[in-house]
């Protein structure tokens, strides 16, 4: 984790890049959530992967969203679960327009608590008092 660490604290310095990464990604979340539907899922499930792939997908994007904030001197975690909350619930409603996919509430929870568990992965990397 010490490679994540440095990362982290790099990114903070170069609040173009951060943010330019940051809106990258929300752009590869809208693309993905964009992809019609047309086959059944396979036959083989794994027990709870839809949940487990929104709270990774979002923990992510609260990771980049906390340090995106660090980088312009704000440490906001509430406002970056907010943002989180917020796109997750665009995303949904955007899936209303796609074909094969609907709006769920489980998945806006999802989107939460992997926006939470991105944001606690980088105050615990970097320690939870933010020096700005």
């Amino acid at each position: 984790m010490i490679f994540l660490k440095k990362l982290i604290l790099r990114m903070e310095n170069h609040p173009k890049t951060i943010w330019s990464i940051t809106a990258m990604y929300a752009l590869l979340i809208f693309y993905l959530s964009s992809i019609p539907i047309t086959q059944p899922p396979p036959v083989v499930e794994i027990p709870f992967i839809d949940a487990i792939e929104h709270i990774v997908e979002y923990a992510i994007l609260g990771g980049l969203l906390l340090v995106s904030f660090r980088s312009i001197k704000r440490d906001d975690v509430f406002a970056v679960i907010l943002l989180v909350f917020l796109y997750g619930f665009s995303d949904e409603v955007h899936q209303l327009f796609t074909p094969g996919r609907f709006f769920d509430t489980w998945d806006i929870a999802a989107d939460c608590a992997g926006g939470i568990i991105g944001v606690f992965v980088v105050k615990k990397e970097t320690g939870w008092r933010h020096k700005k």
